[in-house]
């Protein structure tokens, strides 16, 4: 027989209690876990947002972020140092260019030549108006020519420190007009997804596309970009005389 058989009456009822109490304090603490754990998953999910966010904005160099700017922010570097030409305006160097222009009476098309030295020139020009579009200073402002692709790479000074701005840009022609289509996109050492890409580069596109369709649109219709190692040339329908 056991002991709980030979227990007196009141030994039962104080045994039930104390396993009743025991089961009630088990039940609290299985809800107590959980409720813990559920917590951090709800720390976890509100503060990885913010870490990304200090990742982010420590690697553009923008924001200065304790411990994490020093050990992540790391400047781009261009993919080569352009000298701009010097003693001459954008205006000067796009009238130059048109009088130095090959004419193919075949096809009827004008060919201007650029090299990165002038295309960087001109970009100083094209500053006041970027700048007035843009929420930073540019400091300045280089433009090199590989075949298939123009790199943009902007320097702007950032909490006592310069951060870049790495562009790398495909022009193209569209309805007679040159057009830039932006492929990659780096902030400081933050590789810019395409997404936020887009808030950046219409101010570029604005500053860049306008001006040299100004200029180009002065000489005739742009109908073909060509892209060299460090030289972009521009195919033009020369305007008839007095259009």
């Amino acid at each position: 027989m056991s002991k709980i058989d030979t227990a007196s009456p009141e030994d039962r009822e104080a045994l039930k209690k104390e396993i009743v109490t025991e089961m009630k304090h088990d039940a609290r603490r299985k809800k107590l876990l959980s409720c813990g754990g559920c917590l951090l998953l709800e720390l976890i999910a509100v503060s990885v947002p913010f870490m990304l966010a200090a990742v982010v904005l420590a690697k553009s160099g923008f924001v200065q972020v304790p411990y994490l700017s020093s050990w992540l922010f790391k400047p781009a570097a261009p993919v080569r140092m352009v000298t701009p030409v010097v003693g001459a305006n954008a205006d000067q160097i796009v009238r130059s260019s048109a009088l130095a222009a090959k004419f193919d009476q075949s096809t009827s098309v004008l060919t201007m030549k650029f090299t990165e030295g002038e295309l960087t020139a001109m970009a100083r020009d094209w500053l006041p108006a970027l700048e007035s579009s843009l929420p930073f200073q540019v400091k300045s402002m280089q433009i090199a020519v590989d075949p298939g692709v123009m790199d943009i790479f902007i320097v702007t000074p950032q909490n006592g420190h310069d951060t870049t701005i790495d562009i790398g840009i495909v022009p193209t022609v569209d309805a007679g007009a040159l057009k830039l289509i932006f492929k990659d996109v780096k902030i400081g050492s933050f590789a810019v997804p395409n997404q936020l890409s887009a808030m950046l580069t219409p101010a570029i596109d604005r500053a860049v596309s306008e001006a040299m369709n100004k200029g180009l649109g002065a000489v005739g219709q742009l109908v073909k970009v060509d892209l060299r190692q460090g030289v972009i040339e521009f195919g033009i329908v020369p305007k008839m005389p007095g259009k």
